[in-house]
């Protein structure tokens, strides 16, 4: 898988970023990067990388975000473009995923610093979490959670950002809530008030003694 970006008109499609392996789940700054997860072809691993689509040929070179044994994956960039939040499964020797938030510097940050800050994990609950999606104002995170073998879509807040700290911050502002049996990838409505889900498969799917399979049962 390469990425591509094509006008909301239409139009040819273009190629951004063509490495050497797969590039998926991209996530636009509002500058006008993209942050993206990256395989190397032939390896399981996935990391986070920022790239500037406008940039000539000769200087769109993907910067790392991540380099490590575990995996990145499904970043998604607040509204602000301030911190990114992903899944990764770092710090858990069970391979269990969690969402972590990351410090995301803006253009004009020395190249030193790598184009982001310290990552920090926003829960840690036994049970996969993946796909988190930032609500328009940057104030709640919604995402998909495995618990007790069932998925659905919860909705936690998430602390403001201080104006000067490197941290990403990612305290829960009030604990999680589940608002829906259904899970899977999730985008906001423009005004806050609905989400909308694509919604996966049960990981653990079972029949519920209804011959219709009705999902409300």
């Amino acid at each position: 898988f390469d990425l591509f970006v094509v006008g909301t008109r239409g139009g040819a499609p273009e190629r951004v970023v063509a490495l050497d392996g797969d590039e998926r789940s991209p996530s636009w700054t509002p500058d006008g990067r993209l942050v993206f997860s990256h395989r190397a072809s032939g390896s399981t691993q996935w990391d986070l990388l920022l790239i500037d689509p406008d940039a000539p040929d000769e200087e769109r070179i993907p910067l790392r975000l991540t380099q490590s044994l575990d995996d990145e994956i499904q970043p998604r960039v607040s509204p602000d473009g301030q911190r990114v939040a992903f899944a990764s499964n770092r710090g858990n020797d069970d391979g269990d995923f969690d969402i972590w938030v990351m410090r995301l510097l803006g253009r004009s940050a020395p190249d030193e610093a790598g184009g982001r800050g310290p990552a920090v994990r926003f829960a840690r609950v036994p049970g996969y979490d993946g796909y988190p999606t930032w609500s328009p104002d940057g104030t709640r995170l919604a995402y998909y959670a495995v618990r007790d073998g069932v998925g659905g879509t919860w909705v936690a807040g998430i602390d403001p950002l201080s104006g000067t700290a490197v941290s990403a911050s990612a305290r829960s502002a009030f604990p999680p809530v589940l608002v829906s049996r259904h899970g899977g990838t999730l985008s906001w409505s423009p005004d806050g008030h609905t989400i909308a889900i694509g919604e996966i498969p049960e990981p653990e799917p079972v029949y519920n003694g209804n011959p219709d399979r009705d999902s409300s049962e």
